[in-house]
């Protein structure tokens, strides 16, 4: 396993030579582009480490977001110390995570905070908010590394979808910052997604970036939930999430039955609303609840 893991991560360094010197473009129907993103950068802060272009959003307190002090988009400041009787929560993924479009209240790790202390239960619940917009799972586990590991989180609630595994965020920038000078970030973005996985593969990218969830386990060592949309995984990516919880007693694979699309909760490029977070938390919350994964 350790050889095949070395060899992924060898056609990936090789990849990225072959980009610097190649141009391979192929259309991908919209059906089949991964989600991208590029970096804005007037908004994020580069925090250095051996990942050469991991962001995160710098603190700031504007008409839809605040992110605090620990460039987290969450309404309150939490102290590394967990006080006593606190039950903690870390929120892990991409944009739906974060609470993209709406205000930072009305996110799901937001709401989800509130039903939870609205539970009548004998602990004071927190929901710490790392979620980011763009993160691939390689990028989710280095905030979790940077950000959520020191709050001692009683548990994860990890949200994964299809797009978290066919990429490669990093070479998606650096091959945007080696070739493309014209044409709109976005447009950018898709196509390098598209140079990438026509010279490494998308089962090789599904495969490296499986391999960091293993990582994450390492680190966390308490109950996680592995989280989807009923359509946000398929294939061979959702094997991978399946198998890897039922290696630890303490993980869960949860793809909700929910469906914000037909309850008009989504807005036009697919992620929820504020009706929408609002249906993801309290459907986490019955899952949490009816399967006692939380102390009450």
């Amino acid at each position: 396993m350790k050889r095949k893991l070395l060899f992924f991560f060898i056609i990936v360094e090789l990849a990225l030579i072959l980009f610097l010197a190649q141009d391979i473009y192929k259309k991908y129907s919209v059906s089949k582009q991964a989600s991208v993103s590029i970096i804005e950068r007037e908004t994020i802060a580069f925090p250095g480490g051996g990942l050469k272009y991991f962001y995160e959003p710098l603190a700031v307190s504007d008409s839809i977001y605040t992110i605090n002090s620990d460039t987290l988009n969450d309404g309150s400041e939490y102290q590394t110390q967990k006080p006593e009787n606190t039950y903690r929560i870390v929120a892990m993924g991409d944009s739906v995570t974060f609470g993209l479009y709406v205000n930072t209240k009305d996110s799901y790790p937001e709401v989800l905070e509130r039903l939870l202390n609205n539970a009548s239960c004998r602990n004071t619940f927190e929901v710490i908010n790392l979620g980011m917009r763009g993160y691939d799972i390689r990028y989710t586990l280095e905030r979790y590394k940077l950000r959520g590991a020191k709050y001692n989180p009683d548990l994860a609630i990890w949200f994964v979808q299809q797009g978290n595994f066919s990429k490669i965020q990093e070479l998606i920038q650096e091959k945007v910052n080696a070739q493309y000078k014209t044409g709109s970030p976005e447009e950018n973005a898709v196509r390098a997604q598209a140079d990438i996985i026509s010279v490494v593969g998308e089962k090789n990218i599904v495969e490296y970036q499986s391999s960091f969830l293993k990582d994450f386990a390492k680190l966390h060592k308490k109950e996680f939930v592995m989280y989807s949309f009923k359509d946000g995984l398929w294939g061979e990516p959702e094997g991978q999430v399946r198998n890897f919880t039922e290696k630890y007693p303490l993980g869960h694979f949860y793809k909700t039955a929910l469906d914000l699309k037909k309850n008009g909760a989504l807005f036009p490029d697919a992620h929820p609303n504020k009706k929408g977070y609002l249906l993801m938390a309290q459907d986490l919350f019955d899952y949490l609840w009816q399967n006692n994964i939380i102390p009450c």
